[in-house]
């Protein structure tokens, strides 16, 4: 009798031990979950709103063009043409989700299954080498965060994506997305790394080209072609081989892409402005557009600018100015409505920025002539009269 009273006394015992621990954990969950609700409501006020997120742009370069519409010189802050989707080439987006985010039209901003897989990959090699992020925390990151590894921005990183999944298609995610991305070497979007580093079209470019533009996102200076070829021709193969598994290349298709040698253009050094024609932008930059327009307009507004320049003639006048052995200066203009087609302000713009057609003072010479000459012609004089020269006889 003793043995089972006991025994009913260690049951009860358990049982309230259990039902204690499972109050606790109530407790613990629901403390968890109230201060959870707090965090992200605070960690969510400090991020953009809908409508701060809506008229969200990236900025783009303003475009310089001759008399002809050929360019003259881009002006910017990041080197970027916006392109639309559709005007991008199927092989650059395939490539681009094959490498970055191939579940990217079935997740809703977040990949458990990406996070995952980055956590066992990083466990394995003890540190950090795969990333867990979509293409839409990729594009919340660029746009509106920095890139600090900290949990508190992963968050952000993570509440911000939902919110862009709930504003944007996906389409519309994945145009944002290939046209904010840092390509290598100041270029930004593949709408100039196009231009850059093949010299041609976001919709004209090859599998093997969109496949080694689409390797550079992960590390763009690393894995560019024009410095670390070796390199980017592994990466380029990290990404035909994803489009082989996923079954969105044939093995004819992928051996082709992965054999045929890059024609690469190269790269001019990043700067404010890459031109022709230097003195002229350097005249209308200051006199006439930022002025008028303001910096921020020009740096990032994408602006065409439409000029009179003649690049044809523009070009001859520097080519005769190199062969000169002092400086000098050259304007040439169209008679009938004055418009600049040609400005040489000196040799050399990097060496000298002073702009001798426009900025020089000088005596003005024979500057006189055409308006003496024109004078005497509205006077009725004509061009063979002789006269001669001695004051003006007193009456």
């Amino acid at each position: 009798m003793k043995i089972s009273l006991t025994a009913k006394r260690q049951g009860g015992v358990v049982k309230f031990l259990l039902s204690t621990l499972l109050l606790l954990a109530l407790l613990g969950a629901a403390a968890a979950s109230v201060g959870l609700t707090f965090f992200l409501r605070e960690v969510s006020s400090q991020l953009p709103t809908t409508e701060e997120i809506l008229s969200k742009q990236p900025s783009q370069a303003s475009t310089i063009l001759d008399r002809n519409g050929r360019v003259i010189a881009k002006l910017y802050e990041e080197d970027r043409t916006i392109v639309p989707l559709d005007r991008v080439s199927p092989w650059f987006i395939k490539a681009v989700l094959a490498a970055e985010d191939s579940e990217f039209y079935e997740h809703q901003g977040l990949s458990l299954s990406g996070i995952v897989r980055a956590v066992l990959v990083d466990l394995l090699h003890k540190k950090a080498r795969q990333g867990g992020s979509t293409i839409t925390q990729q594009l919340a990151r660029n746009m509106f965060l920095s890139h600090e590894k900290k949990l508190s921005r992963k968050i952000k990183e993570a509440v911000l994506s939902l919110r862009l999944e709930r504003v944007y298609t996906k389409d519309q995610i994945l145009e944002m997305y290939v046209n904010t991305i840092y390509m290598g070497h100041g270029t930004y979007g593949i709408g100039s790394a196009a231009q850059v580093y093949f010299g041609k079209s976001p919709s004209d470019l090859t599998l093997s080209e969109a496949s080694a533009l689409a390797g550079l996102i992960a590390a763009p200076e690393y894995y560019s072609p024009l410095k670390n070829p070796s390199a980017s021709k592994v990466r380029q193969r990290y990404v035909l081989n994803r489009m082989l598994e996923l079954g969105w290349i044939t093995a004819e298709q992928h051996k082709a892409a992965e054999s045929t040698p890059l024609r690469l253009i190269g790269r001019r050094s990043p700067a404010k402005f890459q031109q022709e024609a230097p003195y002229f932008v350097s005249y209308i930059l200051f006199k006439n557009l930022l002025p008028t327009y303001g910096t921020g307009t020009i740096y990032r507004g994408g602006l065409t600018i439409q000029t009179t320049l003649d690049l044809d003639i523009q070009r001859l006048a520097e080519k005769a100015f190199a062969h000169l052995k002092t400086e000098g200066a050259l304007v040439a203009l169209n008679p009938d409505t004055g418009e600049i087609l040609a400005m040489v302000g000196g040799h050399n713009f990097d060496k000298s920025k002073f702009n001798r057609a426009v900025q020089a003072f000088r005596q003005p010479g024979s500057a006189f002539k055409p308006i003496v000459y024109a004078t005497a012609m509205e006077a009725g004089y004509r061009p063979v009269d002789h006269l001669l020269d001695r004051p003006p006889l007193l009456p």
